[in-house]
């Protein structure tokens, strides 16, 4: 009798050892929290990378007005 694997919990499995600190683009953090919804990852990882996102953010938001 052969395993079936859940393409979802393998999917949960390896998002998870991503470390969210590494330097990410916008565009890979927004795409990140896009697989989280689409393959139900747990809230805590995806939290991980909504963090990350909003520091992101706030970090240009900052740059911007030192540079006006």
């Amino acid at each position: 009798m052969e395993k079936k694997i859940n393409p979802h919990k393998e999917y949960n499995k390896g998002i998870s050892r991503y470390n969210p600190h590494d330097n990410l683009t916008e565009d890979q953090l927004n795409l990140l929290i896009h697989n989280c919804n689409v393959y139900g990852v747990s809230s805590v990882i995806k939290k991980k990378y909504v963090d990350q996102l909003e520091k992101l953010e706030s970090a240009e938001e900052i740059l911007n007005k030192q540079n006006k």
